[in-house]
C-alpha cells in the first residue's frame, strides 16, 4: 500500500537534487518502486512485504490528528525558469521531525468557484470537497463560526472579517458562501445532510470591526436520531473554510 501525502506534507529535507529532478527516470523503476517514489516525494510512506495494514492505518489517522499548514509567497514570480521549486522547511528544535513535500510545480492555481445557481448545479468537485470535509475531524478555522438554532435550522454567525466581500454598483458588498451540514447518530452514523449556497450583503456606510459578525440563515431539518451535527461552510472567493459541531 502507498501513501500519498496531501499537498504540503513529505519526509524529512533532501539535499542536492530532489526525486522530482529525476522524473525522467521514473518510467525505468519497477512498479513497486514508483510507488515508493510516489509516496516518498509526497510526503506519504509504502507499507510493503506485510498483510498487517492496521499499524498503517493508526499512523495515518494519528498524523491526520494534529498539523499545521504553513504558507509562503516566493521571491520570484518567473516560472518558466524555475518550473518546478524545491521546500526545504527547517526547525528549531532538532527533536521534531518535519513532514512536507519534496516541491512544488509553479503557475497560477486553479480556484474553484461556486456556481451562482442552485446547490445541484455547483461544480462536483466544489461539493465533494466540503461533504468530504464534513465527514472528517478535523478542525477547519479559516471561517468562525457560531451556529444560533432557529426554527427552520441555523442561523450561523460569522466574523465578517473572516470573509471576501465584493464591492457591488450601488456600493454594497456582498460574501457568499456554501455550506454542509451533516447530523450524526449518538453511535456517530451519518443520518442525513444538507448543502445550501448562502449570500450576504453588507451596505456601503457599514463598518467591520474585529468583532463585527454577519449572520447567514441556513434551513436545515433534522433528521431523526441526530445527536451531534457538523457544519462546514467555504468562502466562494478564496476556498477559505470553517467548521463547526454542535448539539441539536
Amino acid at each position: 500500500m502507498a501513501a500519498a501525502g496531501a499537498p504540503g506534507s513529505n519526509v524529512g529535507q533532501h539535499g542536492g537534487e530532489t526525486k522530482f529532478d529525476k522524473i525522467r527516470s521514473v518510467g525505468n523503476l519497477s512498479r513497486g518502486d514508483q510507488l515508493e517514489w510516489l509516496a516518498d516525494t509526497t510526503g506519504g510512506f509504502m507499507v510493503k512485504r506485510t498483510n498487517d495494514l492496521l499499524p498503517a492505518f493508526n499512523k495515518v489517522m494519528d498524523d491526520a490528528h494534529d498539523y499545521y499548514t504553513l504558507s509562503y509567497v516566493p521571491t520570484s514570480a518567473n516560472d518558466a525558469s524555475r518550473p518546478y521549486r524545491k521546500i526545504s522547511v527547517k526547525l528549531n528544535d532538532p527533536s521534531l521531525r518535519v513532514i512536507t513535500r519534496d516541491g512544488y510545480f509553479g503557475g497560477e492555481e486553479k480556484v474553484d468557484t461556486v456556481a451562482s445557481n442552485a446547490v445541484k448545479k455547483q461544480p462536483k468537485q466544489l461539493l465533494f470537497d466540503l461533504t468530504a470535509a464534513a465527514r472528517t475531524t478535523l478542525v477547519y478555522n479559516g471561517l468562525h463560526i457560531e451556529p444560533v438554532p432557529t426554527k427552520n435550522g441555523y442561523l450561523l454567525k460569522v466574523k465578517a472579517s473572516d470573509l471576501t466581500w465584493t464591492p457591488q454598483p450601488d456600493g454594497s458588498r456582498l460574501a457568499e458562501v456554501t455550506v454542509v451540514a451533516v447530523g450524526y447518530s449518538n453511535r456517530d452514523k451519518e443520518v442525513g445532510q444538507h448543502a445550501a449556497e448562502l449570500k450576504e450583503e453588507l451596505e456601503a456606510s457599514d463598518v467591520i470591526g474585529p468583532q463585527s459578525q454577519v449572520g447567514f440563515a441556513f434551513p436545515f431539518a433534522m433528521p431523526a436520531g441526530t445527536s451531534r451535527v457538523r457544519i462546514v461552510m467555504r468562502d466562494a472567493t478564496t476556498g477559505t473554510m470553517g467548521s463547526v459541531n454542535t448539539k441539536p
